[in-house]
């Protein structure tokens, strides 16, 4: 699948979605033990989240959201239970400001 920056995130979704999920992610962090990911059934997900981390066209099934630095640069420093939600075994990356998206999907 891809890597989309913030960047990128923007450029396709204007800047006013991303902060959208930003603000989301900042209300879901006060809960969210710095060791922790977020996981939801993709459509069970924040909508203003989801809608900025849909560039997949709708076979999206999964969606994890980190607020930790845990990836290198080739993606396999990730848990292998987050590298293997997707059926290639490739995951979209989706990174904002302070956290990442991770999205599985069905091929």
């Amino acid at each position: 699948m891809g890597t989309y920056t913030r960047a990128e995130l923007v450029e396709a979704h204007g800047e006013a979605l991303v902060i959208g999920a930003e603000a989301t992610h900042a209300v879901m962090s006060r809960s969210i033990v710095p060791t922790q990911y977020h996981v939801y059934s993709f459509y069970d997900a924040p909508k203003s989240i989801r809608d900025v981390c849909s560039f997949n066209g709708g076979d999206e099934d999964w969606l994890v959201v980190s607020s930790l630095d845990d990836k290198t640069d080739d993606g396999h420093d990730l848990p292998y239970w987050i590298y293997a939600m997707d059926s290639c075994r490739d995951p979209d990356v989706y990174e904002f400001n302070g956290f990442t998206v991770y999205v599985g999907s069905h091929a």
